[in-house]
């Protein structure tokens, strides 16, 4: 006869799942063996609602990533927002809603890093960035435009004479 498992240990791994993303770890906190839950998923609306668990923690990672890719090629800026008069606009609880606005970014670095984390419905961009951060130790030498030769020394000297 099979064991039936509590369906508390099921919601316990289907959290744990959508909190790391880690299946090994949802199982130790459920209380339950990887092959257990993998049997588990045979089950067309437990398979649906795993699918669901990692999707969310892929949302969050995505959501970080973002984060990251804000602060690492600018800085993020918050503002109350307000409405055409001037006044501060408020939610339902009539706390102020802020707007955090990206400022003084690198758009390159900014969009290869979304391409990475966010692709395309096209899939995935092709985008180089290349950044150059050598310095050329060696300073050019001037270079004569235009240099015009006089062979002739005699007007050399007349233009000197006058000077």
């Amino acid at each position: 006869m099979p064991t039936i498992i509590p369906l508390e240990k099921k919601h316990r791994f289907l959290e744990e799942l959508t909190r790391t993303g880690n299946i090994t770890l949802a199982c130790e906190c459920a209380g339950v063996n990887r092959a257990s839950a993998y049997h588990w998923r045979t089950d067309d609306k437990m398979k649906a609602a795993w699918d669901l668990a990692l999707q969310v923690r892929t949302d969050v990672i995505r959501e970080e990533l973002v984060e990251k890719a804000l602060v690492a090629t600018g800085h993020i800026v918050d503002e109350y927002l307000r409405d055409e008069d001037g006044e501060l606009v408020l939610d339902e609880n009539f706390e102020p809603i802020i707007r955090r606005r990206l400022i003084d970014y690198d758009a390159r670095i900014f969009t290869k890093l979304l391409d990475k984390v966010l692709p395309s419905a096209d899939g995935t961009a092709q985008t180089n960035v290349q950044i150059n951060t050598t310095v050329n130790a060696m300073a050019r030498k001037p270079r004569l435009v235009n240099a015009t030769v006089i062979e002739d020394a005699e007007y050399v000297a007349e233009t000197t004479e006058n000077v």
